[in-house]
């Protein structure tokens, strides 16, 4: 897999062999240098050391985002969350955090991102709300994966050296005493996370990023969705 040497040198060396003169006694050198392994990083080391697990798990979180686009998973999400127009935002807001907090648990943050945003984009659109109000929490509620190895790289990485279930990676438990004996960064961070975010986009978050005003370019989208076929 990794060449012990520097590959031009393999060429030129594989040159010289098809345009030279073959002396006697060359024929056993050349079989022994073709014996020789030419890699420093043989597939035997690799298949018995590589971490397997976190590539199929973190490779499994981006098939799930492809296949949920390309099933209609997504588009059959944002027509279940138009109900929520009679929602207040704040309230919106707080589901949508949540919603991605627990997606992000089951995919990649990356994945989750992929698969939630052009939904809340076209949500706030429809209901005329400045996108970024829904974009803004589901973003950073992307990056709340503190319960499944599948979650985020960091987390398969722990739960690969054997040292860490996944149930002490989810759930946290207090001693007789008040104590705190066990504690995950699992559910209860998650919580804490939703609330952090959710209190900080309807307060600073509006002034600071004008999310009472609807964009120019908000509402030639829903013109275009309301034109649409």
């Amino acid at each position: 897999m990794w060449p012990r040497k520097n590959p031009l040198t393999n060429i030129k060396a594989i040159w010289r062999k098809h345009h030279s003169v073959q002396e006697p006694g060359q024929e056993q050198n050349r079989s022994a240098i073709k014996d020789e392994s030419l890699f420093l990083l043989p597939w035997e080391v690799v298949n018995k050391r590589f971490p397997w697990g976190i590539l199929f798990t973190l490779g499994g979180s981006f098939a799930l985002s492809a296949i949920s686009q390309e099933s209609g998973l997504s588009h059959w999400t944002g027509e279940k969350l138009t109900h929520m127009d009679h929602f207040p935002p704040q309230l919106m807001v707080f589901i949508i955090s949540l919603i991605t907090c627990i997606v992000t648990e089951l995919a990649s943050n990356v994945a989750t991102a992929t698969i939630l945003l052009p939904i809340v984009m076209e949500l706030a659109c429809s209901l005329r709300k400045n996108p970024f109000l829904f974009a803004f929490p589901l973003t950073i509620s992307s990056s709340f994966a503190f319960c499944l190895p599948v979650g985020t790289p960091p987390n398969a990485i722990v739960y690969s050296t054997g040292r860490v279930t996944v149930r002490q990676m989810v759930s946290f438990s207090l001693a007789a005493s008040n104590r705190v004996r066990q504690f995950c960064t699992g559910i209860l961070l998650n919580l804490i996370g939703v609330l952090i975010c959710t209190v900080s986009t309807i307060t600073y978050a509006y002034p600071l990023f004008n999310l009472d005003h609807t964009p120019d370019w908000a509402n030639n989208t829903l013109m275009h969705l309301h034109t649409r076929p």
